[in-house]
């Protein structure tokens, strides 16, 4: 069975967030799913070359499966670039492989109307809610693993 790669896209600050992804990591990697996320792959801090690193990533699996991660207490500005960047890339194709996450207790007025009217129509949108805790992997995992069973 080929493992399924799953590109992790989501906010690094405050450091928390980098802290939720990797623990989200570590327990899809329990469920035998290959996450992959910037920060592993990348070679060097030379951010002069963080497109075409991430265009490189990108490109390593043929069969993947993109989530971008909106939580609530994230800076964002990284992950819209990174969306813009694949909606460029795969365009029609978007649908099959990408999901997005959102956490239930942001306001929609924090979203941009890029990820909620442009995006939307090309991908797969669901939410979370981590308001009881806000380090709980259940509610992502289960979307990711269920998206992947579904279309993958």
């Amino acid at each position: 069975m080929v493992r399924t790669n799953v590109v992790l896209l989501g906010s690094g600050y405050p450091p928390t967030q980098k802290n939720f992804r990797r623990k989200l990591t570590k327990s899809l990697r329990s469920k035998k799913i290959n996450p992959v996320t910037m920060e592993a792959k990348m070679r060097k801090k030379d951010y002069s070359s963080l497109i075409s690193e991430f265009n490189k990533i990108l490109g390593m699996y043929k069969k993947k499966l993109i989530v971008a991660l909106f939580t609530k207490r994230g800076v964002h500005d990284a992950v819209y670039f990174e969306l813009g960047f694949i909606a460029h890339k795969y365009g029609a194709g978007l649908k099959k492989m990408l999901l997005i996450l959102v956490d239930d207790t942001i306001k929609h007025k924090k979203i941009s109307r890029y990820l909620t009217r442009g995006l939307y129509l090309k991908a797969n949108i669901n939410f979370f809610d981590s308001s009881k805790n806000a380090d709980r992997l259940d509610k992502p995992q289960n979307i990711i693993l269920q998206f992947i069973s579904s279309n993958l």
